[in-house]
């Protein structure tokens, strides 16, 4: 597949994640700037971009732009570079807590 344009424009910045919008996706970068791009987040998960992984069913993450972990009543917050919190969906978090265990060490 053909990597879309719109990550060759974003790449002065880093993404910090991409979210779905029905059949549109947003990237957000981390310097606070967004760009929508005509591709489903599908397209991005497909293209096994390292650095990114999926949390929810509409948000694709960089690992390398969190933050910090936060617990909040049995649900995993992501707090990211560019200061947008994501909630980590139940259904993923064995394969995140197997793959990525030093996320989710609670700091007290």
């Amino acid at each position: 597949m053909k990597t879309p344009k719109i990550l060759k424009v974003s790449e002065e910045a880093r993404i910090c994640h991409f979210r779905s919008a029905i059949n549109y996706t947003v990237l957000h970068l981390e310097n606070g700037r967004t760009y929508i791009s005509g591709y489903n987040i599908k397209v991005f998960e497909e293209l096994n971009m390292d650095d990114f992984i999926k949390v929810n069913r509409s948000d694709l993450i960089n690992v390398k732009s969190i933050k910090n972990t936060t617990l909040i009543n049995k649900n995993w917050m992501f707090r990211l570079s560019n200061g947008k919190e994501v909630m980590v969906s139940r259904r993923r978090m064995a394969e995140l807590k197997k793959n990525y265990p030093n996320l989710f060490k609670v700091k007290y």
